[in-house]
């Protein structure tokens, strides 16, 4: 800086104050220059850091994903079992029918009590959404399915409240009332002691309303899964193609 006071004052001395001005105006345009560099400089440093994150949200996005389908995956198996018994159920509601094995009975009442529940992992989902990072995030596709995980899981809890409830409220109180708990459970504590009549259940018109009616919610509920299921797998391969 003493440098340019020294030329400065020599133009102003010897060469008059024309001189001087086209002085101080190029001085002017490098120090711009040198101000317009240096802010390039840092948005480009700025970009740089904000790429490193979303590409790290990413790849954690991608085994977030993965993991979902997998769960998902998991669940659609357990429905799948649950509308398996009750259909050997539902067979086997009928007067005149001879196939009502005490042990299978037990086994489909267990199955037909269950219930399923999809429990996401979406922390890093939730993250690029409230840091802004999805806007990053080049594929339009991917912004759109990120945006719409709130609405997508609301659908899923909202399906499989139905179930849960039948489960809850209708099916394991009318087998608690005609059937031994222990008859389902053998494996850990043998048969009952006690006589209970299969007949009571299977030749009961509320069970078949029951049975029709876990059918119907289970059967709803697995074609929402296999829904989401198609989803999360195109999200994992727009999340690879912006990683590749």
């Amino acid at each position: 800086m003493k440098i340019f006071r020294n030329i400065r004052f020599s133009l102003f001395n010897n060469k008059g104050v024309g001189s001087y001005l086209i002085y101080a105006l190029l001085e002017i345009i490098l120090v711009v220059i040198g101000i317009l560099i240096a802010i390039r400089v840092n948005n480009w440093n700025d970009q740089r850091k904000t790429r490193n994150l979303v590409e790290a949200s990413l790849s954690n996005l991608n085994y977030e994903l993965i993991a979902n389908s997998e769960q998902l995956n998991v669940k659609i198996l357990t429905c799948d079992s649950i509308l398996h018994h009750d259909s050997i159920l539902l067979s086997q509601v009928n007067p005149v029918s001879d196939d009502r094995s005490e042990k299978n009975l037990g086994l489909s009442l267990e199955k037909m009590a269950n219930y399923t529940t999809f429990d996401p992992l979406d922390g890093v989902i939730k993250n690029l959404i409230q840091t802004g990072l999805i806007s990053h995030i080049e594929s339009v596709e991917l912004q759109i399915f990120l945006s719409s995980w709130d609405g997508y899981i609301r659908d899923i809890k909202d399906m499989e409240s139905y179930p849960i409830d039948h489960s809850i409220n209708v099916i394991r109180p009318f087998i608690r009332d005609k059937y031994s708990i222990r008859n389902i459970y053998t494996n850990n504590v043998g048969f009952s002691p006690f006589e209970w009549n299969p007949e009571g259940i299977l030749s009961n018109p509320e069970f078949e309303n029951i049975l029709v009616r876990s059918i119907f919610h289970q059967t709803l509920l697995l074609d929402r899964y296999h829904t989401f299921t198609k989803i999360i797998d195109r999200m994992i391969i727009l999340t690879q193609e912006e990683l590749d």
